[in-house]
């Protein structure tokens, strides 16, 4: 409108926008002074940053500018796209879950992935350090992982046929001297199981059952899954970790490795060997931009790769049952979901000075799973660094996974296939309640979808693990120390029928924007059906009604109007 008003002379300038604010940030990097520096800016940095054009600047005698004297001789071409693997909603699912964790826990920092193990594409990346964003230490820093490595020493016996999960060995009193050093479990005694030595992550049975592979067996299937090597990730700075090859071993190595010390690995390589375990033994490559668009109209587009077969699926098979024997009844309760199962191995690591030696009291917490566990979808990987009071990794790192599982679900966006999930859920028993109710239609579906508003998928999952007796610690040092459950109470509404069937308290969730009210609802042991997005205006059942866990709620919403309210993330 101002175009062509005498007088008026209009300058074009360029602001560099964000519409996702902080999301992703130490990913996508920055722009200084038009070149990238750091994450994806700075890899692509030719295909971003495109040609500029030419001017020419009238000047009066003394050499200034001429207002409206300025004379267009080249258009400018603007750079090309890359198109990421990210998720907008996952990716700010797991900064969320993990800022949340690093408050409540007082870690210094940590890391949050989230994976497609089918197709080793990266859903989620976020790493925080010392209230940084921008940090990106879930490629450039490496850590000993202690006991989330126990599966890999479990599948190369199975896959060298030196032992079966039934094989016992005598863990003593929970120590074992060898080489010059002991290690300890903090509790058993006696023999045990191979498959119980991984379930309750025994320092002394995994190292017993390693000795009965060599060197180069024990080496190779560790160099197999991925450690020691980089991914390849096309971001500035990703380190490859530490594995020495056998002849730099000491007489000690073999046991260290055996319970993953003396091994240096970084975040994605553990969430790449992880999705091994889930995908049947095939180690993908790990894969961050699903496209490149040139200035110049030409396409590169990547598709998934298989690095490797590295065991077979009878041995990630057996394997990831004992897994999720770890989470409903191990060392990972906390990361147990109601409905679907999860598999999953927790580890508390010492953490090693840059100057020589363990701090004393700073460990390593982490977690690693995968989800739904019958036909795995995701793969979640969680490390924090120095948490303060509780430490060990199935206590403060365990939930953190479970939270972006849950938030998974009650995502409508996300790239779930819901209809999978269907084949996949835990039966829940039934008792019919006391009181006359006509009978629920049942929902044939997670996922209904409503293109004429626009919309995508909305949710119905179940989640969250059941209410726990707290028990004495049952794991070893090194290891997350969580109470195994023994009794189920009645707590958090919970109620129990004569017959074993678990009924609960609905919930009031009105007045919360939908993602909230789905995930409580979730957490609570619910499936959930709804109409339209928006903030909860009301709910069927009513609550404080009691009814069987794994019943359907209906909500109902009204448009939020683009407001971002508390207690959830803001509603698209």
């Amino acid at each position: 409108a101002l175009e062509g008003i005498r007088g008026i002379h209009l300058t074009r300038e360029v602001r560099r926008d964000r519409p996702h604010g902080d999301l992703a940030l130490g990913v996508l990097g920055h722009v200084r002074d038009g070149r990238g520096f750091g994450g994806i800016e700075q890899a692509f940095d030719s295909v971003l940053q495109g040609r500029p054009g030419r001017q020419v600047v009238a000047r009066d005698r003394l050499g200034d500018a001429m207002p409206g004297q300025v004379f267009e001789v080249e258009e400018p071409v603007p750079g090309g796209e890359v198109v990421l693997t990210l998720d907008v909603d996952l990716q700010e699912i797991a900064q969320q879950a993990l800022a949340e964790a690093l408050e409540r826990t007082g870690a210094t920092g940590g890391d949050l992935l989230i994976t497609a193990p089918e197709t080793g594409e990266v859903l989620a990346l976020a790493s925080l350090s010392e209230g940084r964003p921008d940090a990106l230490s879930a490629l450039t820093t490496s850590y000993e992982p202690g006991s989330t490595l126990k599966p890999f020493t479990i599948a190369a016996l199975l896959q060298h046929d030196r032992a079966t999960l039934n094989d016992s060995i005598d863990i003593d009193e929970g120590s074992w001297a060898i080489n010059g050093r002991v290690l300890h479990d903090v509790h058993g005694s006696g023999r045990v199981s191979l498959a119980q030595a991984l379930r309750e992550s025994s320092n002394v049975g995994v190292a017993k059952a390693a000795l009965a592979l060599s060197t180069g067996e024990q080496y190779e299937i560790l160099r197999d899954f991925g450690f020691g090597i980089p991914t390849g990730l096309p971001l500035p700075g990703e380190a490859s970790g530490l594995l020495r090859r056998p002849e730099q071993w000491s007489r000690q190595s073999a046991q260290s490795l055996a319970i993953g010390y003396e091994i240096a690995v970084t975040p994605i390589q553990m969430a790449m060997a992880y999705g091994a375990l889930a995908n049947g033994g095939r180690l993908m490559e790990a894969r961050l931009v699903r496209e490149v668009r040139h200035a110049n109209g030409n396409e590169e587009r990547w598709t998934p790769q298989v690095v490797r077969h590295v065991v077979d699926s009878t041995v990630t098979r057996a394997v990831g049952a004992v897994l999720v024997e770890a989470v409903d009844d191990g060392t990972g309760t906390r990361a147990q979901m109601e409905t679907f199962r999860v598999a999953g191995k927790s580890g508390t690591a010492r953490l090693y000075s840059a100057t020589g030696g363990y701090e004393a009291g700073e460990y390593f917490s982490s977690f690693a799973g995968f989800f739904p566990a019958d036909r795995p979808q995701l793969v979640v990987f969680v490390k924090l660094e120095r948490p303060q009071g509780a430490y060990y990794g199935g206590a403060v790192a365990a939930p953190v996974t479970r939270a972006a599982m849950e938030a998974a679900l009650a995502a409508r966006g996300t790239p779930l296939d819901r209809q999978g999930l269907l084949g996949v859920m835990r039966p829940v028993r039934r008792e019919p309640p006391t009181e006359t109710r006509e009978p629920e239609v049942p929902v044939a579906q997670f996922a209904v979808r409503a293109a004429d508003r626009g919309e995508g998928e909305r949710t119905g999952g179940d989640a969250t693990s059941v209410a726990r007796a707290s028990g004495s610690s049952t794991t070893n040092p090194g290891d997350a120390a969580e109470g195994t459950p023994r009794a189920e109470v009645a707590a958090g509404g919970r109620l129990h029928s004569p017959s074993g069937a678990a009924w609960r308290v609905v919930p009031d969730v009105s007045g919360l924007p939908l993602r909230a009210a789905v995930r409580q609802l979730h957490r609570a042991g619910f499936r959930v059906s709804v109409e339209q997005a928006g903030v909860v205006t009301g709910m069927s059942p009513s609550a404080g009604e009691r009814i069987p866990v794994g019943d359907t709620i209906h909500l109902s919403a009204a448009p939020p109007g683009g407001t971002r309210l508390g207690g959830g993330l803001p509603e698209r």
